[in-house]
């Protein structure tokens, strides 16, 4: 933990740092005469949006890039009322601000279910830095007018409200299903924890946002567009089907740094099959749960036994341990999706947050070298080598082949999961945060079966 003294000395300068990159978001919102945002990824959104202000078809029209389910669009038909260029400005202007309150919700979750005490002074240096930290991948969010804050923020608040609003967790999570499949990987874990009602929840809600969509396309196209989405997602998984579907990239896709995607060009380069693909991605998989769960006997605390909802709201090490474990579920969506870019890296925004507040307010006897190695790699394998330069063309596309960032991305995880779960075991031994040299760890029993010793 850095002293509270030393951050009273750096506030200032986080201050004007964090003012800097607020201000430097919102002129690439609002700032382009040239027509230039309709080179970008919002033209999608854009197009999507006109289409459905004018009953036409939403994954046709245009230049016809819209791949997500009709929900979206549907939200988004007011900006087809307006110039494409102010439609832009609106839009990436919401995304600043959606930047802003993730990074606010995310570290107020951290604090919370780290069992922190609340402190204007720490919570703002946690936010400033991780904000300043993620300033390139907030550029090319804004810059883009993509839409991975819509995901990031029912991400959060459903982490925020489970347990305590069941029902608003699940509404938030079936949300987040419309707006990227990837949600899904937040169902079985919450059926196998026996979050039976935040469960129910998300499916209801999965359904009921589904029909959301319908008073503005009528129920029969907004069934079409259902179907569409639903084929290209099968169609990017390899597999043949017949109809119309929304136009993504196949698994194979060279700007894809996913496990999956990794293998599947493994396998065209091997003249294998699409088993190959399922098997490899299943082995790496595999590997990495056992070498988390590998992680949780080290520490002590279950992965499984004893772990029911009212005991893991109740105790407070075992609530940072859920928030640990929320944080390794975008993870997953995120390393073995069937397609997964470097800039959707952002989406690990809370799990960010969450290691700045480990880092700056955790408890002692653990050692942070391990945390901060890992994030740097995962950090460095996003944005290096670079991109647009050609001499680190050659190396950057080997990069991508193998799926490196998704890689090192896992490396970081384990890290966060060590990181985490000992900071768990501080919350129940009741150890305030700060350093308290000559203390060694001690896993409560409350946290699992396995007590450690004091050296």
């Amino acid at each position: 933990m850095i002293p509270r003294a030393m951050l009273v000395r750096l506030a200032p300068v986080l201050g004007v740092a964090f003012i800097g990159v607020a201000i430097w978001l919102i002129a690439l919102a609002c700032t382009d005469g040239t027509g230039a945002l309709r080179t970008n990824d919002f033209h999608c959104f854009y197009d999507a949006a006109v289409a459905s202000w004018r009953g036409l078809d939403i994954y046709t029209y245009g230049k016809a890039g819209y791949i997500y389910p009709p929900l979206l669009a549907a939200l988004m038909t007011p900006l087809a009322w307006v110039d494409t260029l102010l439609a832009a400005a609106v839009w990436k202007m919401g995304g600043v601000a959606c930047g802003l309150a993730a990074g606010w919700l995310s570290v107020r979750e951290a604090r919370r279910r780290g069992a922190l005490e609340a402190d204007r002074l720490l919570d703002f240096s946690v936010l400033a830095l991780g904000t300043i930290l993620l300033a390139d991948r907030l550029r090319s969010e804004i810059n883009d007018g993509q839409t991975d804050f819509l995901l990031v923020i029912p991400f959060i608040l459903a982490l925020g409200w489970l347990g305590r609003r069941p029902v608003l967790a699940g509404v938030a999570l079936g949300f987040a299903f419309h707006i990227k499949y990837l949600a899904i990987v937040f169902l079985p874990y919450l059926i196998i924890r026996g979050r039976w009602r935040e469960a129910g929840a998300m499916v209801a809600s999965i359904v009921g946002w589904a029909l959301v969509s319908a008073p503005v396309f009528g129920w029969s196209r907004n069934l079409d567009y259902l179907a569409v989405a639903g084929r290209g997602m099968v169609r990017m998984t390899g597999v043949r089907i017949g109809g119309q579907a929304a136009p993504l990239h196949g698994i194979e896709w060279n700007s894809s740094v996913s496990i999956p995607s990794a293998m599947a060009r493994a396998a065209r380069s091997l003249d294998a099959g699409p088993g190959f693909v399922l098997a490899a991605s299943a082995m790496v998989a595999l590997l990495t749960f056992g070498a988390a769960w590998l992680v949780y006997l080290r520490a002590g605390v279950p992965l499984f036994r004893g772990r029911t909802p009212a005991r893991d709201d109740a105790d407070p090490g075992r609530r940072l341990v859920v928030g640990v474990e929320w944080c390794g579920l975008i993870v997953a969506a995120l390393a073995f999706s069937p397609q997964t870019m470097a800039r959707h890296m952002i989406i690990l925004y809370p799990m960010t947050f969450f290691t700045l507040t480990l880092l700056l307010r955790g408890r002692p006897g653990w050692t942070r070298g391990p945390l901060l190695a890992g994030y740097w790699l995962a950090t460095l394998a996003i944005i290096l080598p670079p991109g647009g330069v050609e001499s680190f063309k050659a190396a950057l596309t080997v990069w991508r082949g193998v799926g490196g960032a998704s890689w090192t991305l896992l490396a970081y995880f384990l890290a966060f999961l060590w990181s985490g779960l000992r900071e768990a075991g501080g919350i129940g031994r009741g150890l305030p945060a700060g350093p308290h040299p000559g203390m060694n760890p001690q896993i409560p029993s409350t946290l699992g079966v396995v007590q450690v010793q004091q050296g």
